[in-house]
This record gives C-alpha cells, structure tokens and sequence, in this order.
C-alpha cells in the first residue's frame, strides 16, 4: 500500500470518529436539554418585550418627571426646612421690619409634632400696636410667601387714646409648619445674608466688636453655631453674625419674602368722628386770628398770639391748610378737621375805618 493511499484512510478513520461522537454527543446529550433552553429562550424573549415596553415609556416618565420636580419647587406654599427657631423667628421677623407703623413682640410658646406626621407646629404668641395697614400688610405679606402659617387667633381693639388715634392693640396667635425630618445634610455649609446690614462681629454678642459690615446677600462660610449665633468667614476673616439673618442657600428659595402689590387706604379702626387734637405745637388758630393783608401768592396775618405771621396754599395750620387766596374778595380759605368734620374757614380783611 502506498504512503498517499494509508493517510487518506487514516483522515477518513479521524473524520467517521469526530462524526460519531458528535453524533452521539447531540442524540444523547444536546436533544435531552434542548426543550430547556428552548423554555429558557421564550422567557427571555418575553423579557425583552417588557423592557422595550419600558423603554419607549422611559421619555414620557422622565417628563413627567420634570414637570413634577419644578411644581414642586415653584409651588405656592412649603413647609420651613427645620423646626429651628431662629429660622422661623427670622423670617417672621423680615416681614414684621418690612411694615412701617407696626410694633411688634413675637414670642415662641411651644413646638409640636403631631402623632405618625411628618411636620412639626411651632406656635407662636405675637402682642404689639400699630396701623390697620400695617398690620394688613404683614398677614397679607405672610400669606404670599412660601412658608406655611396659619392664624388660628386674633384680636383687635382701637386705642382712644388721642395720641394714638387710629392706631390698634394687636393680639394674634400664629402656627408655622416645619419639616419634622428635614432633608439629610449634604454638607452645604454656605450660607446668605438676608438682613440689609449684618455686622460681623468678633464675639457671640452684641457687645463684641464690628469687624465689618456684610450686605444682603453676600455668601459666607459657616463654621460654627452657638445658640442664635453663627461663625462665619468671608474673605478670610472670621466673626459672628446674628443667625436670625441669614439662611442656608438651598432654602432661600423657600424663605423668600414676597410683598403684596396692593395695600389698603381706608382704615376701620380710625373714628370717623373724634375728640379734637390740642394746639400743642403752637401752630396757626385761624379761627382766632386776624387777616391783615392778602397778596397773590400768600397772606399776613396776626395769629391767636398777636404775633405777625405769613402764610403761602398748603401751609399748615391747627386742624388744617390754607386751601386758597382770593385778592378780588381780599379773603383766605382754609381747610380744617375738626374732629372728622371738615369744615372751610374763610377769612376777610377786616375793613379800616
């Protein structure tokens, strides 16, 4: 046999072994598992349904998302981040400063977090005096903000005291709602001056010494926190500042001020009628003066105390103005309250003799 024909059949032998055995790997072994991966095969191409279901609902999802979290943040109304009080009691206090006219204490009486809640209630007495529109000013500008508040007592009584016409002695009870599990810490340690001037002082006190003047808001360092005081850096000095009048920049949106943009003019509590005021600054009595002479423009006259006075419209005198002049009938108008009716005066020269 020649050497070319005895490989030839060595590599047919090989070839008939491999054949075999795969043969006899796939009829006794790969047939007895193959309903398996066939079961296996129509799980996962059941799978891969849902996911590309999910997928093509993914963008929908996450613009729902989108629209949720900036409700969230632009939301009218939000609890305070904490049940801290000098949180509560500055932001309080920002709206009260705000209010010309109204003088008022506010003192925390206790704090609550009601059974299986996720809020607490700071309650808070407030006692002062002031205007009508002043006062109508501070609810109106509480109501406004994003901080939850609520009034759950008022009252009200007009002072009748003459000095005091017009003015109210103010009696409110308010309620203001925290988060009982604020947001964990993130690690901000920034904080916003929110008072127009801060000082930045040397010590935790009043007495300590101004190191610098810190403007509404600029950022600072927070470093340390001693009751109602903060240590600070800004621009490598260290001091202390007042923790009624700065914030945590990512609640300031939150403790942001919002001011009405009407107010009222009348005011119920003033006395349409009322007692008459006293002359104390000595001002003009027209009512026991004397006209002496009227020019175009102002008038002379000898006032309640025989003394030579001159007067020009819309000067003022005791429970009013001069309203006008009249050199045709040699005469002076004025204009006076007295006690809520508003009477015209008018004076004439008197005629020489």
């Amino acid at each position: 046999m020649s050497y070319g024909i005895r490989n030839t059949l060595i590599l047919l032998l090989v070839a008939l072994l491999i054949t075999g055995a795969g043969w006899g790997y796939i009829r006794f072994f790969v047939d007895k598992d193959l309903p398996s991966v066939e079961s296996t095969l129509v799980k996962k191409k059941k799978q891969l349904k849902q996911m590309e279901s999910m997928l093509s609902g993914l963008d929908t999802l996450q613009k729902q998302l989108n629209r949720n979290r900036n409700r969230l943040e632009t939301y009218p109304k939000s609890l305070y981040p904490s049940g801290d009080q000098s949180v509560i009691y500055g932001f309080l206090n920002r709206i009260r400063e705000g209010q010309q006219g109204l003088n008022l204490d506010m003192v925390a009486r206790n704090t609550t977090v009601p059974a299986k809640q996720s809020f607490g209630v700071l309650t808070t007495d407030v006692h002062g005096t002031g205007t009508f529109r002043g006062l109508y000013r501070f609810v109106a500008t509480l109501e406004r903000s994003r901080p939850l508040n609520k009034i759950t007592a008022l009252d009200l009584q007009g002072l009748t005291d003459l000095h005091q016409l017009g003015q109210i002695d103010i009696r409110m009870q308010l309620e203001s709602y925290y988060q009982a599990d604020p947001a964990p810490d993130t690690g901000e340690s920034r904080l916003i001056i929110t008072g127009q001037k801060v000082h930045l002082r040397s010590a935790p006190s009043t007495s300590g010494h101004v190191i610098m003047e810190l403007r509404k808001g600029m950022k600072v360092q927070q470093l340390n926190l001693l009751k109602n005081w903060v240590k600070v850096r800004f621009n490598n000095q260290d001091g202390w500042i007042s923790a009624l009048y700065a914030t945590h920049s990512r609640v300031e949106s939150v403790l942001q001020v919002r001011s009405p943009d009407r107010t009222i003019s009348r005011n119920p509590f003033y006395p349409l009628i009322h007692a008459v005021p006293p002359n104390s600054s000595g001002k003009i009595d027209v009512t026991r003066s004397t006209l002496i002479g009227v020019a175009k423009d102002q008038v002379f006259l000898l006032d309640q105390k025989k003394s030579f006075r001159t007067l020009a419209p819309g000067d003022s005198v005791y429970l009013g103005i001069l309203q006008s002049i009249s050199q045709k009938n040699h005469s002076a108008t004025f204009l006076l309250n007295r006690g809520g009716l508003i009477r015209k005066k008018r004076l004439f020269m008197e005629k020489s003799q």
